[in-house]
């Protein structure tokens, strides 16, 4: 019998069955383990679907979860698996109320049940604190107290409508006394629980007093609580109102505040504020480094003035090297790609020019009638110069990079004089002419750590930019604590996941090697199943070619993509995707002839495809893998793309004439990972010889991973992964399972009944044309209400 005499309800098995009699509304719950000892209390505003996410095995899940994990990681000697931890609950009992007043509940049951495996069970003098009644709310005091009373607000609220006058009280006075009360002079404290629907994400901010000393602009330090109740976070974060240019700049801010911090563990570098409003999502990207809180596992006093303090050094270290007053604008820069094949004296002849008249003109190669760049973007880069703002044009290639200063931009050769352009330059076409100056030579690597994208403003997007892009690309430069441009600095932080566990020591400084891609992250970024994700890597360290093969939405090129990343410790340039489509063929793939203009006459010179110029970027001496992800493989023509290469896959020691080269053999260290629509062309048609040579793992429509990725996001739609279900078993006896429709289609940060009529209607209507082009009365049966009565 469960020990504890204040659950007035009889315990249950814990299994779904028990668990779906369970009203889905605000509530708490308790589980006890086989010999009685209880081991948690929870509470949710959906207990029956908390209870569900509980028995899922899943770590990441919740603190009962990990708790689990850890404790039969003792005992078998090794990491526990999903299923062993869910079987392991399984053998518990659980209870379940539902409750006006859940967090105060949850008090109570916690201070007479002592439970095991909450983060922290309350003292006395601690209970003594706990409000009777939503109308009673805390004082100043207890900064803890404090902040778990207004998400329980929150909470209650459940995320829409106005925030309860008690909570508002405690955000917009008690946090705010009590604040003033623990930071140091220099310091001031404001607040505010927001205006109308668009500010659903309370505040609490502390400003170093200088300037306007307003959240509007400049870094500061805020709590910012999710619009669900779900977690607090205490944010080192930007003002987002006096910053033109949108999201992307703050996104390129935080990175520049990420590495001139260096790595810190114990802080997360994204925030879900859980709303779909445009100012908290501005909120978001403002946010550099954070502390989350989460409801159910708040930690003690202690740990919150010491994270406090952490972060108020944070903010001095940030404001010492000038990165707390920031203009407006961010300045933009252009990045241009150029070809040693088609002239390998390019920069030597621009430079020549340079030096003897002071800058020169650089002409971009293109068709007549079409434009390099928008008049937007046009108007953008020279109102910067007129401004007098120093604008740089980078001219990469692989392995190359050049860094010049931009003096002027022009679309009309008749603007261009021509002794600043080199003598070679002939009649052809140019669509943007730009004058450049002062060439410097960077370190290849130099641009991916150093250049993001004015359009995803993430270092991650950089490489697969210069390496696919041919018009210009403009980005924005990252900070450096010294600008001299050959100095190579490393990014300390690699991803917007969390690193470490709230509270733990700070990390090694800037410039530390990057944390490494382990089977934990690649785990969370594909929510696939470990096993299958390790009998996929090793499947491509036996034999390094798979192909992964699904419906349409199976996530099969995230995948890849994800796969490709791990298999690289996502070293630049070392993984690519390659996008095959009808008139994709061997010149582009492995090599082929282009024709070049000298003296007046024109020839043609062997240029090298995809493949040859990455296995060229292979360091014998090295063990670093590189990886090509071919996606739809299927619609090309294969025999005719791979060539020869077909043989080299499987044989890579023996040498094989190419088309146009000798001897060459396939390095051991380049994997391809292939993707295939199945419902366009069954795998089955490929050619054999081919598909010997690549292990086929399937991908079909996948239940758990689409009830794994709302574990963390929000859908209201009601029986959502039920329907989706019966929906694949009546296209499976339609057709087959090969034209069934991927979870990915059901997949958003907020997916409620509109967003699933819009997906019905436009991405799932279209596709059951093409299944069933010749059967138009089967298209007629299919109803959206058939599989989600209430949509």
């Amino acid at each position: 019998m469960p020990e504890g005499g204040c659950v007035s309800f009889e315990p249950q098995p814990f299994s779904a069955d028990s668990v779906r009699l369970v009203d889905d509304k605000p509530g708490v719950h308790v589980v006890w383990d086989a010999s009685g000892r209880c081991l948690f209390v929870g509470l949710s505003q959906r207990n029956r679907t908390r209870l569900l996410q509980h028995l899922s095995g899943d770590r990441q899940a919740s603190i009962l979860h990990e708790k689990v994990g850890r404790l039969l990681d003792r005992e078998l000697g090794r990491r526990a698996q999903r299923d062993e931890i869910r079987d392991w609950l399984n053998s518990c009992t659980f209870a379940a109320e539902s409750s006006d007043a859940p967090a105060r509940r949850k008090f109570e049951l916690m201070g007479e049940l002592l439970p095991r495996f909450n983060e922290k069970t309350p003292a006395e003098d601690e209970l003594s604190d706990v409000p009777v009644a939503p109308q009673a709310p805390p004082r100043a005091g207890d900064l803890r107290t404090l902040i778990e009373f207004a998400l329980a607000g929150l909470s209650d609220r459940g995320g829409s409508g106005s925030i309860a006058s008690p909570a508002k009280q405690t955000i917009k006075e008690d946090l705010v006394h009590t604040l003033t009360q623990r930071v140091p002079e220099g310091f001031t404290v404001t607040a505010s629980t927001g205006y109308g629907s668009d500010a659903d994400v309370p505040w609490v901010a502390i400003l170093p007093i200088r300037g306007s000393a307003s959240p509007r602009d400049g870094v500061y330090l805020v709590y910012l609580f999710a619009a669900d109740g779900s977690s607090a976070y205490l944010s080192l974060a930007q003002g987002t109102t006096q910053v033109a240019g949108g999201s992307q700049i703050l996104h390129k801010r935080c990175w520049d505040i990420r590495r001139a911090l260096g790595l810190q563990t114990g802080l997360q570098a994204r925030i879900d504020l859980r709303s779909t409003n445009p100012r908290p999502k501005s909120y978001e990207a403002g946010s550099a480094y954070a502390v989350r809180y989460r409801a159910e596992a708040l930690p003690n006093l202690d740990q919150f003035h010491a994270d406090l303090d952490r972060m108020l050094t944070l903010l001095q270290q940030v404001d010492s090297l000038g990165l707390t007053e920031r203009s407006q604008e961010e300045t933009v820069h252009l990045v241009l790609k150029w070809s040693r094949d088609i002239r390998p004296d390019t920069i030597t002849r621009h430079r020549e020019v340079a030096e003897q008249s002071g800058s020169v003109w650089w002409g971009k190669l293109g068709k007549p009638g079409t434009s390099a760049m928008s008049p937007q973007r046009l108007q953008l880069v020279n109102g910067q110069l007129a401004a007098g703002r120093t604008t740089y044009c980078y001219l990469y290639r692989t392995g190359e990079i050049w860094r010049t200063e931009l003096k002027e931009v022009v679309t009309s050769r008749a603007e261009v004089d021509e002794e600043r352009v080199p003598s070679y330059y002939g009649d052809e076409h140019h669509t943007l002419y730009l004058r450049l100056s002062n060439f410097e030579s960077m370190p290849p690597e130099w641009a991916f750590d150093n250049l993001v994208l004015t359009t995803n403003a993430t270092p991650d997007a950089t490489p697969g930019a210069l390496s696919n892009q041919t018009s210009p690309l403009m980005v924005y430069q990252l900070w450096s604590a010294s600008p001299a441009p050959d100095q190579h600095v490393t990014l300390a932080v690699e991803s917007t996941q969390l690193v470490g566990e709230p509270g733990t020591p700070a990390g090694p400084d800037a410039g530390a090697p990057r944390e490494p891609l382990t089977m934990a992250w690649l785990e969370e970024e594909t929510l696939c199943e470990r096993a299958w994700l390790e009998s996929l890597i090793e499947a491509l360290d036996r034999r390094p070619q798979v192909v992964l093969a699904g419906p349409p939405g199976t996530g099969k090129t995230w995948v890849a993509r994800a796969v490709a990343r791990y298999m690289t410790q996502d070293e630049p340039l070392t993984h690519r995707v390659l996008q095959f489509h009808p008139s994709y063929g061997y010149e582009e793939f492995i090599e082929g002839l282009r024709p070049t203009a000298e003296g007046g006459s024109i020839g043609f010179t062997r240029v090298d495809g995809a493949v040859l110029r990455m296995a060229g970027e292979i360091d014998p001496e090295s063990d670093q893998r590189h990886v090509l992800v071919l996606d739809e493989m299927n619609r090309a023509n294969l025999p005719r793309v791979f060539g020869e290469l077909m043989y080299a896959l499987e044989y890579r020691d023996e040498p094989i004439d190419l088309l146009y080269t000798q001897e060459y053999s396939l390095p051991h260290r380049l994997l391809f990972i292939g993707t295939m629509n199945t419902a366009d062309r069954s795998i089955r048609s490929i050619d054999l010889a081919l598909r010997r040579r690549f292990e086929v793992f399937d991908c079909p429509p996948d239940h758990d991973i689409l009830r794994r990725y709302y574990e963390t996001r929000t859908c209201t739609v009601d029986g959502l992964v039920d329907g989706f279900e019966r929906l694949n078993a009546h296209l499976t006896d339609l057709l087959d399972r090969h034209h069934t429709v991927g979870h990915s289609f059901f997949m958003r940060e907020l997916f409620d009944a509109a967003a699933l009529r819009a997906t019905w209607q436009r991405q799932l209507l279209p596709l059951f044309e093409e299944y069933f082009f010749d059967r138009p009365d089967v298209i007629a049966t299919l109803q959206i209400n058939e599989f989600w009565p209430d949509a």
